[in-house]
């Protein structure tokens, strides 16, 4: 049980490390979603995201070896993810947003199975 929860915490932080790479720029940022970024507001926006996502990341790895962090770390990211895969709805997105959407679906998955040993652990064990 303790296992699983741990690599679904290394699995969806390093799943949430991936766009932190889009601080560095905006070629970074065309390279992981390809769009184009019109403006430098926009520009400013995804990369604060991109850093969001480096916390997210970085409190997951984090929370794959603290017990007393896998709380709040699993809710953090399961807010996360389910947020972007209902306002991505049934839209008609890029095949690079369209992959993003998948791996968040999986991620959900996973986290759904992961909080649940979590729950069965806190409090009927």
């Amino acid at each position: 049980m303790n296992l699983i929860i741990t690599m679904v915490l290394i699995a969806v932080g390093l799943i949430h490390l991936l766009p932190a790479v889009g601080m560095l720029g905006p070629e970074r940022l065309r390279n992981l979603y390809a769009i184009e970024l019109a403006n430098d507001e926009l520009i400013l926006l995804m990369r604060h995201r991109a850093v969001l996502f480096g916390l997210l990341g970085c409190a997951l790895l984090g929370a794959a070896s603290r017990p007393d962090w896998q709380g709040w770390a699993l809710a953090a990211a399961v807010i996360s993810t389910a947020s972007f895969i209902l306002l991505a709805g049934h839209e008609a997105y890029n095949a690079a947003v369209r992959r993003v959407i998948l791996v968040d679906w999986m991620a959900l998955g996973a986290l759904g199975v992961a909080s649940s040993l979590w729950l069965w652990r806190r409090y009927l064990m």
